[in-house]
């Protein structure tokens, strides 16, 4: 059987977009993608920024390509939600590492965020382990990330990974 016989007769959440979607999607994403990625690339390579700033950039990079291999190729739902969640996590550390030095570097990845942040779901929603509670955690950390990079200028990555709880207690001392 055909990868994409394979992966349409999978059974998807019913907000996964039509693969001419994801076609168009990609479209748009891969030159925002090539631009921003090449751009910190030739930056680093002539020793405007330090390479730890364009190592999530790399390791983005090759998880992602990784990715059509492990999931059409191999048919392994696990590993790709993995995958998955260290592309998610690689722009993550990738926005944040850009931030001080190139921001528009690190605005222009909120579209591929924003993408990977519905493969995430989708993929941990297909592998179906705890899909429901994961998938409430999960978007209850991206609007916590969103929300503090919309309104401050330096993103406090403690605020986002803290819980209620202990926001309340920095709120109070």
């Amino acid at each position: 059987m055909a990868w994409i016989d394979w992966y349409d007769a999978l059974a998807k959440p019913t907000w996964t977009p039509a693969p001419s979607t994801i076609g168009l999607i990609w479209n748009i994403l891969y030159p925002i993608i090539l631009v921003s990625f090449g751009f910190v690339f030739v930056q680093s390579f002539r020793k405007k920024l330090s390479w730890k700033v364009a190592m999530p950039f790399t390791v983005n990079l090759a998880a992602n390509i990784l990715f059509m291999p492990i999931l059409a190729g191999m048919r392994n739902f696990p590993l790709a939600s993995l995958d998955i969640l260290i592309v998610w996590a690689t722009i993550l550390w990738l926005m944040i590492a850009v931030w001080r030095h190139y921001r528009w570097v690190s605005l222009a990845q909120i579209p591929y965020f924003s993408l990977k942040h519905g493969s995430c779901c989708r993929d941990v929603y297909q592998v179906e382990f705890g899909s429901t509670e994961m998938c409430k955690t999960y978007c209850r950390v991206v609007r916590r990330i969103k929300a503090d990079m919309s309104f401050n200028t330096e993103l406090d990555v403690t605020r986002v990974l803290s819980s209620p709880e202990q926001r309340a207690k920095r709120k109070r001392a």
